[in-house]
């Protein structure tokens, strides 16, 4: 997949404190920006994560009655 230019759009998301921990971390590690990083993940989701386990995941999480 070749990676593509984004458009700026703005996405405003609340994180719990072990997301927001995590995406620091990588921040860290990589140097890049928290928008860059989100992009990165999302655009080449397909090259890391199962998608058996993703699906499962976010089932889960949709039926999570604590999720806010």
């Amino acid at each position: 997949m070749t990676p593509t230019r984004p458009r700026a759009r703005k996405l405003h998301i609340l994180l719990s404190d072990a997301a927001y921990d995590r995406l620091k971390a990588l921040n860290a590690r990589y140097g890049l920006a928290s928008h860059d990083l989100v992009l990165v993940l999302l655009e080449r989701l397909d090259a890391y994560a199962r998608p058996a386990a993703l699906d499962r995941t976010l089932r889960d999480r949709a039926s999570d009655p604590t999720r806010r």
